[in-house]
């Protein structure tokens, strides 16, 4: 009996000087894990500030079947909400909760209030950074809170915080990298059929070089020509475009004009650059979204598509660039417009 005694009143003790080791010991906490994401800053924040999206990547739901969701205020911005159920009971791993969204400034940083209802029940508080850098943008993910006394003491028993949530935050941040890649690299291409394209007048530059080396001088000299316009108040008349004029696969060579179509010839002198013109033409119409170092798929699908319809070129083809890539930071979004004359 004075055994058993003994034993009671050692785990009292115990019990005891864990809830005072609990109470007196700081009881904040903080997870927190930071990955460079090869994309714009403005596409990461788009897709991971909208809790349409989260299911795709959360590191805690692995299959949505599994849970019942409701979002509010459509999902985006201060005081949205993404509420989440498991639907089986014992699955604790999912449980149940709501996050809201608190802060948001947008391309910038994210503040959540999460509260846990099940398994147990726990409030914290989650935020999201995003940094451009050279190779992209820096996401930072963290969670900071105050435990309260049994989760302390439960913690000492389990590991700490940040070894057990820590693996799930970088799970998730490596998600979110390969969905913000996948989503600056779709393209889509379609075939408007035949078309007129009409007689423009244009300025321009003229340019050869080997046909590794055309994206590289479209780069470099379209900026000049369009900083000529600017600096002289030349209005333009319509879109920046390439034609080209020589394409030698045999020599691997191009020759190209980098253009800007004007209502008519200024009366000034042009320097480097030329007038030119040119007559109606009747053109197979290619639309391209994506980035422009997919646009060989572009020009692939065109010939494809002459190919089967047994048609011929007759002329220069050109490239219209529709969307100012200054402009529109998901490069998936920029649309290039691929005008091939035919007989």
């Amino acid at each position: 009996m004075k055994v058993l005694k003994s034993v009671l009143l050692l785990a009292v003790l115990s019990i005891l000087g864990l809830v005072i080791w609990a109470s007196t010991t700081d009881r904040t906490y903080r997870v927190e894990r930071t990955r460079t994401v090869p994309a714009p800053k403005e596409v990461v924040f788009e897709y991971v500030g909208n809790y349409n999206n989260w299911n795709d990547w959360s590191p805690w739901i692995e299959n949505p079947d599994d849970a019942t969701f409701v979002l509010e205020k459509e999902g985006i911005g201060v005081g949205s909400s993404y509420y989440w159920k498991a639907n089986d009971e014992e699955d604790e791993h999912i449980g149940e909760g709501k996050m809201t969204t608190i802060e948001y400034e947008k391309n910038k940083s994210m503040v959540q209030h999460l509260a846990f209802i099940k398994p147990w029940e726990s409030e914290c508080h989650t935020s999201w950074d995003f940094k451009s850098t050279d190779k992209g943008v820096e996401v930072t993910w963290a969670m900071y809170g105050e435990d309260n006394v049994m989760n302390k003491i439960v913690m000492l028993f389990l590991g700490s915080l940040d070894e057990m949530v820590g693996p799930d935050f970088e799970r998730g941040l490596e998600n979110i990298e390969k969905a913000s890649i996948a989503a600056i690299n779709k393209t889509y291409m379609n075939v408007d059929g035949v078309v007129e394209y009409p007689a423009i007048k244009y300025l321009y530059i003229a340019r050869k070089s080997s046909i590794e080396e055309v994206g590289v001088n479209i780069q470099t000299y379209m900026p000049k020509l369009g900083m000529f316009f600017g600096m002289n108040n030349i209005k333009s008349d319509g879109m920046p475009f390439t034609k080209y004029n020589v394409w030698d696969e045999k020599s691997k060579t191009a020759e190209f004009e980098l253009g800007i179509p004007v209502l008519e010839k200024p009366e000034m002198d042009l320097g480097n650059f030329s007038y030119g013109e040119t007559d109606a033409f009747k053109a197979i119409k290619v639309v391209f979204k994506g980035d422009y170092k997919h646009l060989a798929k572009a020009w692939e699908f065109a010939m494809e598509y002459i190919g089967e319809n047994k048609l011929e070129m007759n002329g220069a083809p050109m490239e219209v660039y529709e969307t100012d890539p200054g402009t529109e930071p998901n490069p998936a979004n920029v649309k290039t417009v691929i005008y091939i004359p035919i007989k």
